[in-house]
Formats: structure tokens, C-alpha cells, sequence
């Protein structure tokens, strides 16, 4: 067995492992990094959540607070973190929310040995939560590298919070493919279903979904939706629907563990009407999967979406742009089937979990790299 010692110890840190993109980043971070290189541990300042859970099943250690939550005020969050990284004698800890890149930068302060790198996934900047953005201000100003998961987000970045150039770079977020699964789902058989897989919230369009859904059963389009994921807006896109009078059109299936395995092999097409977004993981899991894709022009996705070829990009909140890109590939299966291919070759070209990890490992090499430098100076 290799010497532990003569590994990096990684602390990878979120406020919770549930669902969402950051957490399926830290779940392939856990899962795919180089172990004879780095000894990997996933890190919750809140709650473990299912992406917790999953990674404890499968073996890999996830650390909680260990001071009772009646103990410990949300606001001394770090000095449980600060525990975590003495015992776990922590060489570098990778943050990926707001909360958790404060708690890491102040540990930094406070164990100068430590390297930290922070990851943003926040898509709408400067459009975010104005206290949120004050602390992300101030405290990625001591962090040691930042991550931008897109170039488009990175240039908002470098705007709003007047990070140098050289202080960030973009690591596109990357997928693994997964085997394929079935869920049920309530349309009659033949039926063709379009896709979609996000949380249930403004970010994610699903208002203009419901508009182009009816757009195209008033044109008596065979199209059914299928819509995967819960969240704040369940209820009013559910009363919505209902005032639509789309219940035979729209399924909203809610949360639902292994979207992509289980989900996307049912989906004719995947459809992304997104008002903002940063790097969506759900359109690299459908570019896997190898479907066709209508997806807003939001962020990177003209960077990842070739109009034409892999799919067809629409603007955002244009509920008649959005019916007219369905509708031709609806008509046209030949074309559905054409471009899933070329999406899945641009997946394996580009967005690939493991072109997504040596990057990162790139990214901590280099940080160990740097402190090995400031040592020796010393």
C-alpha cells in the first residue's frame, strides 16, 4: 500500500451534497480523481443531502460538522471546518458556495499552510444576491485560485468582482456516462416525449415551457413533456399547468435519484429553456445520452451547442421561437437522430469527466507546486 503521506489530502466543501451541479461536480471530483495522487474527502457545512449519502454508500468519506447544531452558532461553521482540516492535516480545500469559501478563506487565515481553490457556479452575475456578492468580493480576494465553470461567467466575474485575469480560468464542468435505466412515465405508448431535467425554480424557464406546450397541443403536435426535478415553484407551475389545462400534456415527475440514467433514455428530444445558466451539467448528461437538443443561447451553451448540428439554439423567454425549433425536429426524425450522434461526438471531443478531472488535477498539482515554492523562499 503507497505511503498516505506522500499524497495531497484534498478537502472538497459545499454547504450541503444534494442535488444540483456543483454537487454532481463534487460527486465526480470524489469518485474519478487519481488516488494514487490524493487522498479525497467531501465535506457538508449544513446537511449531507442524497449526493452525500450516495458517495457514503459507495464507500467514500463524507465529514459533517461534528459539533452538535446546538452547539455551535451558524456563523463558527469554520472553527468546526478548522477541526476537520488540523485532524485531517488538509492540504488544500476546494470550496464550491459562497458559505463554504468563506469558511475556507478564513481558515486560511487562521492555518496559513493550507492551499484553497474555489469554484463558482452561480450563472447570472451581477444579477445575484447583493449580501452574497459582498462576501464573495471579499473573500475570494485571499483565496489562491479561482474557477470560473464557463467564459462567459468568467468575463461577469471578472467585472463584477475586479478579479485579475490571470487570477481565474475556466474548467468547463464534465459528465460520466452512466448505465441506462427507464422510469414510468404516464403518456400512452408512441407518444413523443420532450425532455427536460432541472430544478423547479425561475432560473430554469419552466413558465415558458408550459406556454410552448400549449402552443404546440393547440397545433395538435403529438409531443408530451416530461419534466424531472422538485423545487420552490412545484406548486405554481402545477396550478399553472392546471389553468393551461395541460395535465394530459405536461408531467412534472419531481425529484428523482439518477436523473439522467433513468430519465433521459425515454426523451425523444431535450429541451433547456433556461433564462441563465452557468456550465448546465444536465445538457452534457443529454449530449451523453446522445439526444437532440433545443436550448436557450444563455452563457457558454453557443460554445457547446453547435446551431444546426448538435442542436438548436433559441433565445431565451421567446415561447414562439422555442415551438418553432421543437416542431422541426419533431417533424423531422432523421434529424433527431443525426444530431444526438454529432452530440454525443462533441461529448466525447470535449465534455468528458476525465478531461474535466486533469484539469482540476492540474489545478491542485499547481497549488502544491506554489507552496512548495513559498516554503522554500522561506
Amino acid at each position: 500500500m503507497q505511503n498516505t503521506k506522500s499524497k495531497i489530502n484534498l478537502l472538497i466543501l459545499n454547504s450541503s451534497l444534494h442535488y444540483g451541479g456543483s454537487e454532481t461536480v463534487i460527486a465526480n471530483l470524489c469518485r474519478h480523481l487519481d488516488r494514487g495522487l490524493f487522498n479525497v474527502s467531501a465535506s457538508f457545512l449544513k446537511f449531507k443531502g442524497k449526493v452525500g449519502e450516495e458517495l457514503e454508500c459507495d464507500g467514500y468519506e463524507v465529514i459533517g460538522p461534528t459539533a452538535p447544531k446546538r452547539s455551535i452558532s451558524r456563523y463558527m461553521t469554520f472553527y468546526d471546518l478548522l477541526r476537520t482540516i488540523r485532524r485531517k492535516k488538509v492540504d488544500i480545500v476546494h470550496s464550491h458556495c459562497t458559505h463554504s469559501l468563506m469558511d475556507s478563506s478564513i481558515c486560511r487565515l487562521l492555518c496559513p499552510g493550507i492551499k484553497t481553490a474555489h469554484t463558482f457556479h452561480f450563472g447570472n452575475y451581477p444579477f445575484y444576491n447583493k449580501k452574497y456578492m459582498r462576501f464573495e468580493k471579499f473573500f475570494s480576494r485571499g483565496t489562491d485560485s479561482l474557477v470560473a465553470v464557463a467564459d462567459f461567467q468568467r468575463e461577469r466575474l471578472r467585472e463584477a468582482y475586479g478579479i485579475q485575469d490571470a487570477r481565474i480560468r475556466t474548467i468547463w464542468n464534465g459528465v460520466a456516462p452512466v448505465p441506462p435505466g427507464r422510469i414510468d412515465i404516464p403518456f400512452p405508448p408512441g407518444s413523443l416525449i420532450i425532455g427536460s431535467i432541472g430544478n423547479l425554480i425561475e432560473q430554469k424557464g419552466y413558465i415558458e415551457l408550459l406556454q410552448v406546450a400549449l402552443c404546440l397541443k393547440k397545433a395538435g403536435a403529438r409531443a408530451k413533456f416530461v419534466v424531472i426535478g422538485g423545487g420552490p415553484m412545484h406548486e405554481s407551475l402545477i396550478a399553472e399547468r392546471g389553468r393551461l389545462q395541460l395535465a394530459d400534456t405536461v408531467h412534472f415527475q419531481g425529484y428523482l435519484e439518477n436523473a439522467a440514467s433513468r430519465a433521459l433514455p425515454s426523451f425523444d428530444i431535450f429541451f433547456m429553456p433556461s433564462r441563465w445558466e452557468a456550465m448546465p451539467v444536465a445538457l452534457l448528461e443529454a449530449m451523453c445520452a446522445g439526444k437532440p437538443i433545443v436550448a436557450t443561447d444563455v452563457s457558454d451553451n453557443p460554445r457547446i451547442i453547435e446551431h444546426g448540428r448538435t442542436g438548436l439554439l433559441v433565445k431565451k423567454g421567446a415561447p414562439l421561437e422555442m415551438q418553432s425549433a421543437l416542431e422541426r425536429l419533431i417533424g423531422e426524425p432523421a434529424l433527431r437522430q443525426k444530431m444526438g450522434a454529432e452530440a454525443r461526438k462533441d461529448y466525447e471531443r470535449r465534455f468528458t469527466v476525465s478531461r474535466m478531472i486533469r484539469s482540476y488535477e492540474e489545478l491542485y498539482m499547481s497549488l502544491m507546486d506554489s507552496r512548495g515554492s513559498a516554503r522554500a523562499r522561506g
